[in-house]
């Protein structure tokens, strides 16, 4: 596994390709800069002789065995790839090794999710919300949360959903003036316009953003995906259908992270918080779980570039 490397040992090993672009260097040679991951690490790596790779072959989403040597560059571990061969029908085990899945079983998650869903009071929530999980039941079991940053993994999505309505349901316990059906419906569908925003290629792993996906966004997307379904239930005048819109147009909470409105309803304050909250807990046990109690990890890019220590003092 990637993470099991050391700086300065020669590896083989099975990766998916995420990365790969053709450069030319100062002297004018041509090499290769790619990125490679299995369910264990992403790592970035260079090929010198560049001009011996067929791009066209080795593309983002392609498995394939790398062999080379582990290096250092600028603080940071990289692997230097001296051959790769193309895996053209790679079976479930090795796609297994080299794309995790979430915790929970994906069937299992769905079921409670749509449950809950089923149980919402107001009838246009409950009617929309059920209709696009119906609708979308197939590649909800499999969709990740996201391409590289929190839940990409298989049925990361779902996951994710889960635990934010697990959250959900303690929140409406402490702060009873909330409306359920409204947190409910807006947490079960605030993601769902990621299952148009990225493509999987065909072993269910996400290599690209689609064209809408770069164009408008999974906000913009989710609030569609709304749209013709409140269309199709003539439930598009409800002021339930207008306000679970508006928590998902609101979910991301500021314009430069692709909201262009702040929450205006209680409900949608709750979500933004569900939502970034079950996201940053994601990355921090992730990058703690790669050091040990009393170190820190590296710099986490997406946590405003902070170091976390991992505390665990001895009981």
């Amino acid at each position: 596994m990637l993470i099991d490397l050391k700086v300065g040992q020669n590896f083989t090993a099975v990766v998916l390709i995420d990365k790969i672009v053709k450069k030319t260097a100062s002297n004018n040679k041509t090499y290769v800069d790619l990125v490679v991951k299995d369910r264990s690490a992403v790592i970035n790596g260079k090929i010198w002789n560049g001009d011996q790779v067929d791009t066209d072959l080795f593309q983002p989403g392609k498995v394939a065995k790398i062999g080379g040597k582990v290096d250092e560059y600028n603080g940071k571990m990289q692997i230097i790839v001296e051959s790769m061969k193309l895996i053209e029908s790679p079976d479930k085990e090795v796609i297994e090794a080299l794309y995790a899945s979430a915790p929970m079983d994906a069937a299992e998650m769905y079921e409670q999710i749509y449950t809950a869903a089923a149980k919402i009071e107001i009838e246009a929530l409950r009617e929309i919300v059920c209709g696009i999980l119906a609708d979308y039941k197939e590649r909800l079991l499999i969709f990740p949360g996201a391409k590289q940053m929190h839940h990409a993994y298989r049925s990361g999505l779902l996951y994710h959903t889960h635990t934010i309505l697990r959250h959900a349901k303690a929140v409406v316990d402490i702060y009873p003036y909330l409306n359920k059906d409204l947190l409910y419906a807006a947490v079960i569908l605030h993601d769902i316009g990621k299952l148009e925003e990225i493509a999987l290629n065909e072993y269910g792993i996400p290599v690209e953003y689609s064209q809408e996906g770069k164009l408008l966004g999974h906000i913009i997307q989710g609030i569609c995906m709304i749209d013709k379904k409140a269309q199709q239930l003539q439930l598009e005048k409800s002021e339930a259908t207008m306000a679970l819109k508006h928590c998902l147009l609101s979910h991301h909470y500021f314009a430069e992270y692709g909201s262009p409105k702040m929450p205006m309803i209680a409900e949608a304050e709750v979500l933004y918080y569900l939502d970034v909250m079950d996201a940053r807990m994601f990355q921090m046990e992730e990058a703690l779980s790669l050091v040990q109690n009393g170190e820190f990890t590296q710099r986490i890019y997406a946590l405003e570039n902070r170091s976390l220590y991992k505390f665990g003092e001895e009981k």
